[in-house]
Order: structure tokens, then sequence, then C-alpha cells
């Protein structure tokens, strides 16, 4: 009997260590994809404020030939 609750508990010692490498795995690639992730946003908040000054230059020079109101 002792032998069998042995076997077992090895059997699940054996499962549990595979499962530690698959998270530890996991946690690995999940902050690979933060990591891009915060570097695609970061690069889209730059384009948002590199059109931000486009526009405001375009702005500008449409007023100063006339084709907006000073208004806008």
């Amino acid at each position: 009997m002792d032998n069998l609750v042995l076997a077992y508990l090895r059997e699940y010692r054996s499962a549990m260590d595979a499962m530690k490498l698959d998270i530890s795995s996991l946690k690995t690639r999940v902050s690979s994809l933060d990591i891009r992730t915060a570097a695609s946003q970061l690069e889209i908040a730059h384009a948002h404020e590199r059109h931000n000054q486009v526009d405001d230059r375009l702005n500008r020079l449409e007023r100063r030939l006339g084709l907006r109101d000073s208004d806008d």
C-alpha cells in the first residue's frame, strides 16, 4: 500500500513540475506580449501627436492664405 501511495505522489510531483515549466513559459510569453503592446501603443501616441502638429500647421496656413476663418 505504501508503495502505491508513493508511486501516486511521484506521478503527482512529476505532473506538477511539468505544469510549473508550462506556466513559466506562459508567463514569459505574456510578458513579451505586454512589452510589444506597450510599444505599439507608444508608437500610436507618437503618430497622433505628429498628426495633431501637422493639423495645427495646416490650419495656420489656411488662415494665413485666407482659406479659413480665424474662428476655427
